[in-house]
């Protein structure tokens, strides 16, 4: 590590490689990344970026679909400006963990891992596979900061909670098996989360996703709201004892989209300013959607319904440039909020048959607190 850190401080054409030849591939890449991209930059770190190798459509040869090491390593690099944890989506999706984790290692970043889930068993039962194969080679190992299985399967109606519930159990008897203890969960939207309280029961940790945008708030409303939103989730994550990782918010630089917010870079970027400073003040670990524009997926054909904002999430552009309205931002708290006390209960019992209505009992009262607030 020390002829590594070394290296990162070298001039830039020089590269030393008397390590093995895929040690020096790694660092050559690590080095030209630092010297080919500028250096703006935010004056805070960001608690993680959400992260996908992706640049083509499924339908596209692997070379178009999928970025390559030194693509990968040259978004990690740019990522390592503004945070020093990222979250991935799939364990095969362009072989996304053997490409990422390695590079993310060489320059300092943590990884968060997920795996893809949808309507098919296949597709999880390719996933655990992976996820198998991937810590016998020993790509995931410890440094992996933790692992959500699905991403709003639940929410899209590809599976059903209890199918999530299942599959999350034997990923945990994998995860536990192999002597690893980063903590394990289902990912999806916060409402999914506070209309199931068995979630709350058998995750490590609580990962919702909220995006205000898509309620089509005004960008002065949106902390208000998000956190109204939340409320249930944050009531039920104190009864159950959980941590909350927000896995998904953001918003949107360009574009339109049917009941959406408006999509602007001063919006975008003061939905930034402002859920960074609510998620610091709750002390809440969060992963911002999305690290780069996603251009190569502009709808070319008439048939295709997902609207075009959904390119322009990200905090930098696809040519790895932050946007400036991100690189101008000074993120500050710029008002006081005042947030209505989340009601508090004792610990709920580990639900079984004859408990489930003291669990139902608390979600009622929760529901209670918050409704009209929305």
């Amino acid at each position: 590590m020390t002829q590594l850190t070394s290296q990162l401080h070298a001039p830039c054409h020089f590269v030393d490689c008397t390590m093995t030849k895929s040690s020096c591939t790694i660092v050559a890449l690590v080095l030209a990344s630092f010297c080919a991209l500028p250096s703006l930059t935010l004056n805070v770190k960001l608690s993680g970026l959400n992260y996908n190798p992706r640049k083509g459509a499924d339908w596209e040869p692997w070379e178009l679909k999928c970025k390559s090491a030194e693509e990968v390593t040259l978004d990690l690099r740019a990522i390592s400006l503004i945070t020093d944890h990222i979250r991935l989506y799939s364990m095969n999706d362009c072989n996304q963990v053997e490409l990422v984790v390695p590079a993310a290692k060489a320059l300092g970043l943590k990884v968060w891992l997920g795996m893809w889930v949808d309507q098919h068993n296949t597709t999880y039962f390719a996933e655990r596979d992976a996820l198998k194969a991937l810590i016998q080679k020993g790509v995931i190992d410890s440094s992996i900061t933790g692992l959500h299985v699905g991403s709003e399967a639940i929410y899209r109606n590809d599976i059903t909670v209890w199918e999530a519930i299942d599959y999350f159990w034997e990923v945990k008897a994998i995860v536990n098996n192999a002597g690893l203890t980063f903590p394990v969960t289902i990912a999806d939207v916060g409402d999914v989360y506070a209309g199931h309280p068995e979630l709350f029961h058998v995750v490590d940790v609580v990962s919702a996703n909220s995006f205000p945008f898509w309620e089509n708030k005004t960008i002065d409303e949106c902390i208000t709201y998000f956190y109204m939103r939340m409320g249930p989730v944050i009531g039920m994550a104190r009864v159950f004892n959980k941590k909350i990782i927000i896995g998904e918010t953001g918003w949107a630089t360009s574009g339109w989209a049917y009941r959406a917010g408006v999509a602007s870079p001063d919006n975008a970027a003061l939905w930034l300013n402002d859920f960074h400073v609510f998620a610091q003040e709750f002390g809440w670990q969060y992963y911002y959607y999305f690290a780069f524009d996603t251009t190569w997926r502009h709808n070319t054909d008439a048939n295709i319904t997902e609207p075009e904002v959904e390119n322009y999430f990200g905090l930098f552009d696809s040519t790895r440039h932050l946007k400036p309205a991100y690189a101008n931002l000074n993120i500050q708290k710029r008002k006081q909020y005042g947030y209505p006390p989340v009601p508090t209960w004792p610990n709920v019992p580990t639900p079984t048959e004859s408990t489930w209505d003291v669990v139902q009992n608390v979600i009622a009262a929760v529901f209670t607190v918050f409704e009209g607030l929305w």
